[in-house]
């Protein structure tokens, strides 16, 4: 058990490091709009089915109550979850698009926290995961995701997400 004194301290860190996710995440980029750049380059960097016709392929969905980001990728691997919820741990080294090797344009692990310059709870949909990050929440909210049960999107972005 910790004492009160270590206890204090623990807190102070804590809200410490939700002081620098905040000013990560919200502050790294001046324009409101830098976040569909990151989003855009997270799906040029995204895995995708090869020896298909199906191209990679984006979609953006703009609703009073929401913006959605839909591409066509294979999904999540438990690597891309952990890298998400991380701050400088990327996943991205390098591209097999059409079986050539080349390298890929993320790499920082640092692009998708600029959601949170639009938004204090985005969610990750993603072949069977859904999670959402609510900065609201808890200083840490910006890394720590809780597992979405019930879908607060709408049924009709639902059903465009699940093609």
């Amino acid at each position: 058990l910790l004492s009160p004194e270590q206890k204090r301290l623990f807190e102070n860190q804590r809200l410490r490091m939700g002081r620098a996710l905040e000013r990560l995440s919200v502050e790294l980029y001046s324009s409101d709009v830098h976040f569909l750049l990151e989003l855009i380059q997270n799906a040029d960097d995204n895995e995708y089915y090869c020896g298909g016709e199906e191209q990679p392929t984006i979609e953006l969905i703009l609703q009073p109550e929401f913006l959605a980001f839909l591409n066509n990728e294979v999904g999540f691997k438990p690597s891309d979850l952990r890298a998400i919820c991380d701050i400088g741990a990327s996943t991205k080294t390098t591209s097999t698009k059409g079986g050539k090797g080349g390298e890929k344009i993320g790499k920082k692990g640092i692009g998708f926290k600029s959601v949170f310059r639009i938004t204090d709870s985005p969610e990750v949909h993603s072949k069977g995961l859904h999670i959402r990050f609510d900065s609201r929440n808890s200083p840490i909210g910006y890394i720590v995701p809780q597992w979405v049960t019930s879908h607060s999107t709408p049924e009709s972005m639902l059903s465009v997400a699940k093609r």
